[in-house]
């Protein structure tokens, strides 16, 4: 699953439309303040890819116990009950990013 597919899939599964602007982790880094994206510069900026291939050949019995979508509705209704929802203007700085990116993409088109 993409970044892309992700973010989508989870939109739906909570019955929302995914809005996604496209940024780089240098991008993401470079508007974020100094040491708040460290992390995402660490573990994000390079490709992973995981699978339950390697658990189904050891246990071929294994199968998973709800879907996907059925997991994130249930990790979203349990984060509501314990309240560990973050503020949505907990940073600033990313609804700026999102406006230069958008306002970049809008200039782009706007060359054709």
């Amino acid at each position: 699953m993409t970044w892309r597919g992700f973010h989508e899939r989870m939109a739906l599964a909570l019955g929302l439309e995914a809005k996604l602007i496209a940024l780089t982790t240098e991008q993401i880094v470079a508007g974020t303040p100094d040491g708040k994206a460290e992390w995402l510069r660490e573990n994000f900026q390079y490709h992973a890819a995981y699978d339950g291939s390697a658990l189904k050949a050891d246990v071929p019995a294994y199968c998973d116990l709800m879907s996907w979508e059925d997991g994130v509705r249930d990790t979203v209704a349990w984060m509501d009950e314990a309240g560990v929802h973050e503020e949505p203007d907990a940073k600033p700085w990313v609804d700026k990013l999102i406006q230069a990116a958008a306002a970049f993409t809008m200039q782009l088109e706007g060359l054709r």
